[in-house]
């Protein structure tokens, strides 16, 4: 079975945006709960592609280009993320890594609970598919 390639750039822009717009909510989300005062979609959404490009072109850099390890240019990566956090929502560090940190939480919360209902929901009907 060959796949095009124009179906996999489809699907990879596709999952992109999802990702993108899925983060940008969970941040704004987080700067709620955390009661930021300069709270706002659009603010969320800048974090999150700068920082998201920001915080892979560091990591690509440092770990393919000059050989360093890759846990630095990741650490490096998170700390550039939170600098953005901080800077565009003019808060404190604490309150950045927090954010970063809920909105974090919060998504694998959700990816647990959706991965737990498919799961489920594709036990119980092995069970009564067995039963017949």
């Amino acid at each position: 079975m060959v796949i095009e390639l124009s179906n996999v750039v489809i699907g990879s822009i596709v999952q992109l945006v999802i990702t993108i717009f899925i983060g940008a909510l969970l941040l704004h989300l987080a700067s709620k709960i955390l009661d930021f005062k300069n709270k706002s979609i659009a603010k969320s959404f800048a974090v999150v592609i700068i920082g998201g490009f920001v915080f892979l072109l560091v990591r690509y850099i440092l770990s393919s280009l000059l050989d360093v390890h890759p846990l630095i240019g990741i650490i490096l990566g998170l700390i550039i993320y939170w600098y953005f956090i901080k800077s565009i929502y003019d808060v404190s560090w604490i309150k950045s890594i927090l954010a970063w940190f809920i909105s974090i939480v919060v998504s694998y919360v959700i990816t647990i609970v959706i991965l737990l209902i498919i799961g489920v929901s594709i036990f119980l009907r092995t069970i009564f598919f067995l039963k017949k």
